[in-house]
C-alpha cells in the first residue's frame, strides 16, 4: 500500500496543534499557580516560605561547583578562543559586542536552564509524579489543602529566582574567564576589557536578559509540576510523565530563546 502524500503534512499539523496544546497548557498552570489568591498571605505562611527556600537551596545554591566549572569551561573552551580571533579584526567595544551577545546573553541562560532542568526538573517532576501515583494529593485535597499553592508555586517562585540569580553567575565567570584566557595565552594587553564589560552591556539587552531567565525558570517549573500533578496511579506514568516534563520544557526553552533573539536583532 503506497504511503499518502498527505502524511509528512498531516503529522507537521498534529505536532503543531500538540505543541500549540500544551504552551496554553503551561501558561494557564503558571497562570492558576501564581495567581493572587494563591499568592495571598504566602510572606505570612512559614510553610510556603521554607518551600520556596529549600527549593532555592536544592536548584541554585547546590548547583553552584557544576555550574562555577561550566561557566569556566565556557569560557575558557569557547569564549577565550572568539576572543583571540576577534581581537585583531575589530575595535574593543566590537569585540566586547559580540563577545557579550554570545557568551553572556545566549550562551548563558541556554546552559544555564539545560543544567536546572538536568537537576532540578526531572527531580521535581518524579517527586510529585510519586505522590500522585501514590494517591497523596488526593488525601491534601480531602483535608481542604490546595495540592498546587503548596507544591507548585513555591517552586515557579524559586526556579525563577534560581534561574536568574545562576545565569548572572554563569555570565559573569564565562566572560572574566575567557578575557583572562585570552590575555594569559595571547597577549596580557587584553586584560584591558575587563573593565569595560559593564559599560558594553546595552540597557534593553539586560531587561531581556532578566526577563529570558525568569520565564525560563517558570517554563521548567511549571513542565516537571504539571506533568508530576497530573499523573495517574499506574507505577509505569511516573516515567512517562518525567520524560514529558523534560521534553515540553527543552522544546519551550528553545522556542523563548529563538524569540528572545529576534528581538534582540530587530
Amino acid at each position: 500500500m503506497r504511503p499518502s502524500p498527505f502524511t509528512p503534512i498531516d503529522a507537521l499539523g498534529r505536532a503543531t496543534l500538540s505543541g500549540g496544546r500544551l504552551l496554553l497548557d503551561l501558561a494557564g498552570f503558571v497562570f492558576l499557580a501564581l495567581s493572587p489568591q494563591r499568592l495571598r498571605g504566602w510572606s505570612r505562611d512559614p510553610a510556603r516560605r521554607g518551600a520556596i527556600a529549600t527549593q532555592i537551596v536544592f536548584s541554585g545554591i547546590d548547583a553552584l561547583p557544576l555550574l562555577f566549572l561550566l561557566a569556566l569551561a565556557a569560557g575558557i573552551g569557547f569564549g577565550g578562543q572568539l576572543l583571540v580571533l576577534l581581537d585583531p579584526l575589530t575595535e574593543d567595544t566590537q569585540t566586547l559586542e559580540i563577545l557579550i551577545h554570545l557568551v553572556g546573553l545566549e550562551l548563558a541562560p541556554l546552559l544555564t536552564a539545560f543544567l536546572l532542568l538536568a537537576r532540578s526538573g526531572t527531580a521535581m517532576a518524579v517527586e510529585l509524579a510519586n505522590m500522585a501515583q501514590r494517591r497523596e494529593l488526593e488525601g491534601l485535597m480531602l483535608l481542604q489543602v490546595d495540592p498546587i499553592a503548596l507544591f507548585a508555586t513555591p517552586r515557579l517562585i524559586a526556579m525563577a529566582l534560581s534561574q536568574l540569580a545562576l545565569a548572572i553567575l554563569f555570565a559573569t565567570v564565562a566572560l572574566a574567564s575567557a578575557i583572562a584566557f585570552a590575555a594569559l595565552t595571547e597577549s596580557t594587553s587584553l586584560f584591558r576589557l575587563l573593565p569595560q564589560l559593564p559599560a558594553a552591556l546595552p540597557p534593553l539587552a539586560l531587561l531581556l536578559f532578566v526577563l529570558r531567565n525568569l520565564l525560563f525558570g517558570l517554563v521548567i517549573a511549571a513542565s516537571a509540576c504539571l506533568q508530576g500533578l497530573t499523573t495517574g496511579p499506574l507505577a509505569t506514568e511516573v516515567p512517562q510523565h518525567t520524560q514529558r516534563a523534560v521534553v515540553s520544557a527543552l522544546l519551550l526553552i528553545f522556542l523563548l530563546d529563538g524569540l528572545f533573539a529576534a528581538l534582540m536583532l530587530s
